[in-house]
């Protein structure tokens, strides 16, 4: 797990996000954000002003601006002076905040970035730490085929030779999206929440046996392909004797999970056998998770109408 973040970095990663202009400082800024020091409690990260605690990343606004504005000269030239000598890394001035001329030159002296943005501070402050968390989880690959089958991340697990990636290409002609092949990636962005994305080197390939590796945004187009996603639901294929598929459980009591790196990630097993279509059961399995996320359990529902109905057939 990493425990630095660069200045530099982390405001490429922001420009995609929100807008922003640079005011001072170095363009590249090499400056390490210390994650360690926030979660000791040596030193905080992003928060809008603060002047006992100081924050890595020093949010100001117009509301912070208006309360530096009643402060005497003095006051005003000392505040100034702890903010960019204490663990500041980086300012951002939100709410298209007016800067003082003295902030810049300050800046340029210390070595601190300072940048300016439209965008409110609750909006950035979000986005600053859905980065960190993001790029400082951990994370840990998973051997599969990473889909978002209608509209949720699902990881189709299995043998290799399982016929996993045929089957995602049938998921992807029938309009879902390829994430990762092979090896995707999944970092743990909080504590029940898996962030799956695909390795630079092998975005937007697929291998299939005997076709050999596809690019499925050149065949399909870019609907055809999402970045990232969640994961919400493993799909573990498995092969299965015709002769013996009778011998299994038609209705599983029992939720199954899988635990990856501590979060409990619900799986269900689809048998493979001639004659079965694996991208419609996917689809419904997926649906069927998207159902029991709103409440409704199909087994549950259909077990209380049967002791109903038995019942009513006593009586």
């Amino acid at each position: 797990m990493q425990t630095q973040l660069s200045v530099a970095y982390l405001l490429n990663l922001l420009k995609s996000r929100v807008q922003l202009t640079r005011i001072a400082g170095l363009r590249e800024n090499p400056t390490l954000i210390d994650i360690q020091a926030a979660r000791s409690g040596r030193a905080m990260l992003p928060g809008t002003l603060n002047l006992i605690h100081c924050n890595q990343i020093q949010i100001i606004g117009r509301t912070e601006n208006e309360y530096l504005q009643t402060l005497n000269d003095a006051q005003l030239s000392t505040t100034q002076t702890w903010l960019f000598s204490c663990d500041t890394r980086l300012i951002l001035f939100v709410d298209d905040t007016p800067i003082d001329p003295e902030y810049c030159r300050l800046g340029k002296e210390a070595g601190i970035t300072l940048v300016s943005t439209p965008v409110s501070h609750f909006d950035v402050i979000t986005q600053v730490r859905h980065i960190i968390s993001e790029q400082l989880a951990d994370r840990t690959h998973q051997h599969g085929v990473f889909m978002e089958v209608a509209g949720i991340g699902v990881l189709l697990a299995g043998e290799p030779g399982v016929g996993k990636s045929e089957l995602a290409l049938e998921l992807i002609c029938r309009g879902h999206r390829l994430i990762a092949d092979d090896a995707p990636v999944f970092a743990k962005t909080s504590a029940d929440t898996l962030h799956g994305e695909c390795p630079s080197m092998l975005r937007d390939f697929l291998e299939v046996r005997g076709l050999g590796v596809l690019n499925v945004r050149q065949l399909y187009g870019d609907n055809a392909v999402k970045p990232a996603q969640t994961l919400e639901l493993i799909v573990q294929l498995e092969q299965c004797d015709p002769n013996s598929l009778d011998t299994k459980d038609r209705w599983p009591h029992d939720a199954k999970t899988r635990d990856i790196m501590g979060v409990a990630i619900p799986e269900t097993t689809v048998q493979i056998a001639p004659g079965r279509n694996l991208a419609i059961l996917v689809e419904a399995a997926a649906r069927n998770h998207l159902l029991r996320l709103h409440g409704y359990d199909s087994n549950k529902a259909f077990q209380i109408r049967l002791h109903e109905h038995m019942e009513n057939q006593s009586t």
